[in-house]
């Protein structure tokens, strides 16, 4: 194979469970031209069985180029993001006809995730010559996420008192927001509201919690204000488009949450439109399912057998599939790295956590998660929120400031640990783990 692709740097980013035609929409955005929001990097993917590998393309400069133009460009980069969401509420799920709509606004959600990844990473970089790791972590605390939104508004339901009709009913309210919140990148299903609703009725000792989520989120505005203060100008513009980048993340990926939700709905009425089973559609890419609503007709099994084993190219003019021999050689020649068992990454949320490693990487695996394990994740998304409650602490994959999996951790007040290229496939299942995310090391821990 040619070394054409040697010239990038290919740092890796993570791996999660993640369907063909998500996948596909995500790289192809990598090679697409725009003046309005440009992308600065490329994607290369390994998609195995849905389970997929996600590297940086990166050219020298790449991440200063993003913050360079998107400095002055937030507020318009904000304003997109609303747009796109506010697009895909208009969607039902209902019509067939609509898929194509459906796909146009997932990449251009999965975009603007690609662009506040860009910026993260920049600002990072010269984050990381100014201020500690904890540091970090303050300066780029943000009031609210959506989980966070959600159960302080469950709390404050809790102590209105009110009698049981007048409180299902402000209930079924709250999860007709929220319930996007618990889709995820794969199959999974929301909660339904009768579970919505017996979680909300086993809540317990609300007026300290309360008070303990109030004190945490005053704690961090204080060291917050401080830290700001001695920073320069030029410092103080970072931390702000940092802050914004970590608010615009959490808004992303509630949309991303809303897109996953319809599809599902389109994939069951494509499935009845062209008589085969759901399945056989969630692992088509997007120009199949358009092609097989027309009327084209593809061999599953061939689907099933490239499905095995992919490599996406998202490169600026260039987007790529491969599949076969191809895909293996190209993943081998620049992908394949050798673990190095590193165990210490960036500090996303003070505090030291011990307990038994349980890897999650899909909602699937949330019922091995008991209270005080560690949970080691590649990312978080806004369906793993209650597991991340029940942590002792959180080791990631993924290293952003604004990291779902950091912004959460910091607003519940887990210990977490960010940044461990591989550490899904370090850590095991069940062995004993100490996160000591004050020093940003994990430490194994003898067996008793």
């Amino acid at each position: 194979m040619a070394n054409a692709y040697s010239a990038y740097a290919v740092p890796y980013i993570t791996r999660r469970w993640m369907l063909p035609h998500i996948t596909a929409l995500l790289s192809k955005e990598f090679s697409v031209p725009s003046k309005r929001f440009p992308v600065f990097a490329g994607q290369f993917a390994i998609f195995q069985d849905s389970l997929v590998e996600v590297y940086w393309a990166a050219t020298p400069g790449c991440w200063k180029r993003a913050l360079d133009f998107y400095q002055s460009r937030m507020y318009t980069f904000d304003q997109e993001i609303a747009l796109i969401i506010e697009e895909v509420q208009r969607l039902d799920g209902k019509r067939v006809g609509d898929i194509q709509l459906y796909f146009q606004y997932l990449a251009r959600v999965l975009r603007a995730s690609a662009i506040l990844r860009m910026i993260d990473m920049a600002a990072l970089q010269l984050l990381e010559k100014w201020l500690s790791g904890e540091e970090i972590g303050a300066v780029t605390f943000i009031e609210e996420t959506f989980a966070g939104r959600e159960e302080i508004a469950l709390l404050k339901l809790h102590q209105e008192r009110l009698d049981r009709r007048a409180t299902v009913k402000k209930l079924q309210k709250m999860y007709d927001i929220y319930y996007w919140n618990y889709y995820g990148l794969l199959n999974e299903r929301p909660v339904s509201f009768a579970v919505y609703q017996k979680k909300f009725f086993s809540i317990r000792n609300v007026d300290k919690r309360l008070e303990e989520i109030m004190q945490r989120k005053a704690m961090l505005r204080q060291k917050q204000g401080d830290l700001v203060k001695g920073l320069t100008t030029t410092q103080r513009k970072i931390v702000e488009i940092a802050q914004r980048s970590a608010y615009l993340k959490d808004y992303c990926k509630f949309g991303m949450n809303m897109c996953f939700g319809l599809g599902q709905r389109y994939w069951k009425k494509i499935a009845q439109k062209i008589e085969v089973d759901e399945e056989v559609v969630k692992q088509m890419l997007p120009e199949e399912v358009l092609g097989s609503i027309a009327g084209k007709h593809y061999n599953t099994d061939a689907i099933a057998e490239r499905n095995h084993f992919m490599v996406f190219i998202g490169l600026l003019n260039e987007f790529r599939i491969l599949s076969g021999k191809e895909a293996h050689a190209f993943a081998n020649t620049y992908l394949k790295k050798k673990l190095m068992g590193r165990l210490s990454g960036r500090i996303a949320s003070p505090g030291v956590g011990r307990g038994r490693a349980r890897v999650v990487l899909a909602k699937k695996d949330f019922a091995k998660v008991r209270k005080g394990d560690v949970l080691v994740v590649s990312n978080t998304t806004p369906d793993f929120v209650p597991v991340m409650k029940k942590a002792a602490a959180i080791v990631a994959e993924e290293g952003g400031i604004t990291a779902h999996v950091s912004v959460v951790s910091r607003e519940f007040g887990v210990p977490c640990v960010v940044g461990i290229p591989h550490i899904t496939k370090i850590i095991y299942d069940g062995e004993m783990v100490e996160v000591d995310a004050d020093k940003g090391i994990v430490r194994r821990l003898p067996r008793k």
